[in-house]
């Protein structure tokens, strides 16, 4: 049996130390065989070199885990490079993982699956390019500092403005990956919407930011079913919310 822990969407700011305690409680008290991290782990993030003394500290503790770390970059924190990776001691993601009992799981961060927004789209695309990560990332860090808090500011105003149903991912994206992976589970985050979603032949869960209670997902495998729950936590204590359940031979998840 391999039990995972999936978050994302934490978000964490050295303006806001107590959130980085909070993390490390929730990561530390459940019993797992590995950890996967999908992104924003990090409110912002300009380059290695403005890592901060809570971010340096949450490197130590993710890489003091006995198990392995996975992680996949987020559009907050796209920019985390090599060095900052090496002190995580984490592992990049494959996107398509193969279960034990024999299901085919998709994992993302979710944002490349939110196409009805043109605009963050065309952003998205234009960031992600080497030649203007290379340039940002040659300016001083406190240029960089400033830009990322303009982007931020200008993300909050265009999420205020923009219809609801924009900011959520676009299932017909997500069902044409689906399909293109085999994937009978998607998991991601990004949208901050957590729930268990069935969608014909595929299952998607989603986790949740951190802002109130975090929503994870922990993903229990075995070589006869997998179970994907549904946790919300707080300081004290995870509590299940919901469960899905597919067992070897069946034709679909059971949904409770």
């Amino acid at each position: 049996m391999t039990t995972t822990l999936i978050l994302s969407d934490v978000h964490l700011d050295p303006g806001r130390p107590e959130d980085y305690a909070i993390v490390e409680s929730v990561i530390a008290r459940e019993a797992i065989d590995a950890l996967w991290i999908l992104g924003d782990l990090f409110e912002a993030w300009v380059g290695d070199d403005g890592a901060e003394q809570a971010d340096l500290r949450l490197a130590a503790f993710l890489c003091s885990r006995p198990y392995p770390v996975y992680w996949t970059p987020g559009n907050r924190d796209f920019l985390v490079g090599a060095e900052f990776g090496a002190l995580c001691g984490w592992i990049s993601l494959s996107p398509s993982q193969r279960l034990n009992c024999g299901l085919n799981l998709l994992v993302r961060h979710g944002d490349e699956w939110c196409t009805d927004d043109t605009a963050y789209q065309r952003f998205r695309a234009e960031v992600r390019t080497p030649a203007w990560q290379q340039s940002f990332l040659q300016q001083p860090l406190t240029v960089r500092r400033s830009i990322a808090q303009e982007m931020r500011q200008a993300s909050q105003l265009a999420q205020t403005t923009a219809r609801p149903d924009i900011l959520d991912v676009t299932e017909h994206s997500v069902r044409v990956d689906a399909c293109d992976h085999h994937a009978q589970l998607v998991i991601h985050g990004h949208t901050h919407r957590p729930g268990l979603h069935l969608n014909g032949s595929y299952l998607r869960a989603v986790t949740s930011d951190w802002h109130q209670a975090a929503t994870v997902i922990r993903l229990i495998d075995t070589a006869s079913e997998c179970r994907v729950e549904q946790v919300v936590c707080d300081t004290n204590r995870s509590s299940v919310q919901a469960t899905a359940t597919w067992q070897v031979g069946s034709p679909e998840w059971n949904l409770n």
